[in-house]
Formats: C-alpha cells, sequence, structure tokens
C-alpha cells in the first residue's frame, strides 16, 4: 500500500486527491482547489459545497464537514486518515440530493499538508472561509473535523490518556476508571463557552439516540480562559489541538484575530490498543479493516449526518 505524502509518493496523492474530486463531482456537488504554499509546504485543498438554498446571499449560513487526505511518509494511512475521508466523503453522499433545500451551505473539504503542520486547513481558514464570511455576510455554525475514527477496542485496559487531557478535562478520569479504560468510544474535543457546544451537543444528541449502545461517546471538553493570551498559547500545544480543528479555534489574518467554532472527532488511537503501536507507521494498513472497525465508522458516519441534518435543516 502507498502512502499519500508530498516527499515520498507525490504521485499517488495526486491520484487520490483527483479522485477525490471526482466523486463529489458524481455527486453534483460544487468542487473547487485551493493551492498553497506555506513554510516551504506546498499542496492542495479540496473544497466541495453542497449549496442551501440561501447560498450566495447574505442570509445563508456556513457549516464545515472536514478531513485530511495526506498521510506522514511511512505510512499507508488507513485510520489516519482514510477513515475521515472516508465519513466525509459519505456523509456528502448521503447529503447530496439535499441539495438547494437546507438551510445552510455545507462545505465538505480535504486538506491537504495536514502531517506537516496543519497547512491545509490553515490556508483554508484563513484565506478562503474568513474572505467568505467577510464578503458575504454569513453567519458561520461551524466544523465537525473527522481525523481517526475508526480504531476501536474494548478490551478492558486498551486505553490511555495524555496527561494534559486529564487536566484539562478532569472528569474523564472517573469516566475511565468506570469504563475500565476501554477504547471503546470516540472522542469529542471542544472547548467551553465557545461555540464548539453547539456542534458537540448536536452529534451527542444524534449519538445517543442511535442503537449499537457499545460504541460509546465521550465529550473531551477543555475548561480554559480563552481569552487568556497566556492558556491560550499553552493550550494550542496541546493533545488537545493536533489536528485541523485548530486552525478554526486560533486565527490570525494580520489585521484581526477570529476564533471559530470546531470539534474534532477522533478515536485517540495514539493511545489506543494496536493502533497506538501503529500510528504513523506502516502497520496502519488494511488490517483496520474489520467487522468491528467499520461499524464503529459506520456509527459515526451517521451521527455526524444526523447532527448536520439538525443544525442545517430546513
Amino acid at each position: 500500500m502507498l502512502t499519500r505524502h508530498s516527499q515520498q509518493n507525490y504521485e499517488n496523492k495526486v491520484e487520490v486527491r483527483n479522485m477525490i474530486a471526482e466523486r463529489l463531482q458524481d455527486l453534483g456537488l460544487i468542487v473547487k482547489t485551493q493551492e498553497f504554499a506555506t513554510n516551504g509546504f506546498s499542496g492542495t485543498n479540496i473544497i466541495s459545497l453542497l449549496p442551501s438554498k440561501h447560498y450566495g446571499t447574505s442570509s445563508d449560513t456556513i457549516l464545515v464537514v472536514g478531513a485530511h487526505y495526506d498521510t506522514v511518509e511511512s505510512s499507508p494511512g488507513i485510520d489516519d486518515n482514510g477513515s475521515g475521508c472516508v465519513a466525509t466523503l459519505e456523509i456528502a453522499r448521503i447529503l447530496a440530493p439535499l441539495k438547494y433545500n437546507l438551510s445552510a451551505t455545507v462545505y465538505f473539504v480535504f486538506f491537504d499538508e495536514e502531517e506537516s503542520g496543519k497547512y491545509g486547513s490553515i490556508n483554508f481558514v484563513k484565506h478562503y472561509l474568513i474572505p467568505k464570511l467577510k464578503k458575504t455576510s454569513a453567519v458561520f455554525v461551524g466544523s465537525f473535523v473527522i481525523d481517526m475514527v475508526m480504531h476501536y477496542d474494548s478490551t478492558p485496559y486498551s486505553q490511555k490518556l495524555p496527561t494534559d487531557v486529564k487536566q484539562l478535562s478532569p472528569y474523564v478520569n472517573e469516566w475511565m476508571d468506570d469504563n475500565l479504560h476501554r477504547g471503546n468510544f470516540l472522542g469529542v474535543l471542544s472547548r467551553k463557552n465557545t461555540g464548539d457546544e453547539i456542534l458537540s451537543n448536536a452529534l451527542h444528541d444524534a449519538w445517543n439516540a442511535m442503537s449499537k449502545a457499545e460504541y460509546k461517546l465521550l465529550p473531551l471538553i477543555a475548561d480554559i480562559p480563552w481569552n487568556s493570551k497566556k492558556w491560550r498559547k499553552w493550550f494550542l500545544s496541546s493533545s488537545y489541538c493536533r489536528s485541523d480543528h485548530a486552525s478554526f479555534w486560533n486565527v490570525n489574518t494580520g489585521d484581526a484575530n477570529y476564533s471559530l467554532p470546531a470539534v474534532m472527532l477522533w478515536d485517540l488511537g495514539v493511545w489506543r490498543g494496536k493502533q497506538a503501536n501503529c500510528y504513523h507507521r506502516q502497520c496502519d494498513d488494511k488490517s483496520q479493516l474489520t467487522n468491528t472497525n467499520l461499524t464503529f465508522l459506520s456509527k459515526l458516519i451517521n451521527a455526524v449526518t444526523a447532527a448536520t441534518l439538525n443544525l442545517v435543516a430546513v
């Protein structure tokens, strides 16, 4: 299996990018690309949108569902982040028939160069989304960022948590003890009192309304004083900010600073079962495609779809 890395296997990344764009076009979505170059890294984001009935007017609202499609040079990236890409594509397929019928335009974005430093999402938010919001006066609902969402392990003591997560969300310690530290949950990373809760609450309601109760949901809510520069600087280097959602949380356009609602959906595989040994390695491969893992992924897809509809339905 091949990586999707600019230096290691650029041709394969281009092929995957083209496949994603063609699939989105086949669904009838409006598809664009955004090329960027930052700190010596160049890449291409895929930006597709399902226009609402208010598309292009000041009455429109915008919601983003996104995932990065690149990998590190040493890994095929089935979980990281093939799982997020598949989820985003499938959510787009389910919602595509609702073109021009929803109250909000839904953007399905595939970020490049996340593994190099979140450069794709930084450029999307800074140079595409913020200018779009300014130009149209559209309201931004928020972003579901999907990154590593397929690895499931119900074995007791298969899940560890980093120290900063346990510090910033201290209630998880008791939850993990009661759950015997199983890796049988999806983590939802958000901040307290920032607008992120609109997204996390919608997902929580959708998840809990579905079957397969053995697949759990764990909100990981960081309670920090977001307006404090000191706290924000430390927090942005923490385990809460490992993926593209952090590019929405902290935006500096040069003339202003913005903080946009976003949540990250994550299996915490970096510290979970087999994936803890396969993260960013060659064994993040097709062996991940078990019935259990795929059922876990399916529940996520259905929950995010339902949460999106609850947020943007007519």
